[in-house]
């Protein structure tokens, strides 16, 4: 965004497709609040967990606005998470569609590096 509508944001610290942390300016009627938050992705087998972390206001001012603002703040959040996981959803098919068949794997020869070791019989 820009002009008088802009969110101001700071990237503090972020490691790719594990976390990202930062400072954003939102603008309000009684002026600026920064709000501290950490973005964090923990895989799991069904997908990935999202967590959004905040940081406590430090100023009273602050505290207060966002006791007013924080709802708005997560439905908003929350409306783009559909868009969000439409997205992905597409760009997952679309690396299916062009990854194409797995590879053979070759066989292992019998005059290579692990011949001569017998398989091992697995119980269960």
């Amino acid at each position: 965004m820009h002009g008088k509508d802009a969110v101001i944001e700071e990237i503090l610290d972020w490691r790719p497709y594990d976390y990202v942390t930062d400072r954003t300016i939102l603008a309000t009627p009684s002026g600026p609040v920064n709000v501290l938050h950490t973005v964090e992705f923990e895989p799991r087998p069904a997908g990935t967990l999202i967590h959004f972390r905040y940081g406590q206001a430090k100023t009273r001012r602050e505290k207060d606005l966002l006791k007013v603002i924080a709802p708005a703040y997560g439905q908003a959040l929350e409306s783009g998470l559909p868009s969000l996981v439409a997205q992905l959803e597409a760009i997952v098919a679309d690396r299916d569609v062009d990854r194409g068949p797995e590879p053979e794997l070759a066989a292992p020869r019998p005059d290579g590096p692990l011949s001569g070791i017998e398989p091992l019989a697995i119980v269960g």
